[in-house]
């Protein structure tokens, strides 16, 4: 037989309430993802490539990372970000 635990309950400062999970992004947080990103990759459905977004320069940076800090703020990810172009490829013997 288990015996309930009584756990207090306890009630976090209102400065703890109040602050944000996750810090902004920063421009060079975006500018370091940019860089890692793969090269010759097939582009999705807006038909851009990484490379598109490398050669965009501080102002795609700065654009990309209101972007991110915007989703972070209202938790809403939008639509057509959900969409994906898939193409199958056949290998021989499979």
């Amino acid at each position: 037989m288990i015996k309930q635990l009584k756990i207090p309950k306890y009630k976090l400062p209102p400065a703890l309430m109040t602050q944000k999970r996750h810090p902004p992004f920063t421009e060079r947080e975006v500018e370091a993802c940019l860089k890692v990103m793969s090269k010759n990759k097939a582009p999705g459905p807006d038909q851009r490539t990484s490379d598109v977004y490398k050669l965009g320069g501080e102002q795609i940076i700065k654009c990309l990372t209101t972007c991110y800090n915007n989703i972070l703020e209202t938790k809403r990810i939008p639509p057509s970000w959900n969409e994906a172009k898939l193409i199958t490829l056949y290998k021989k013997g499979e």
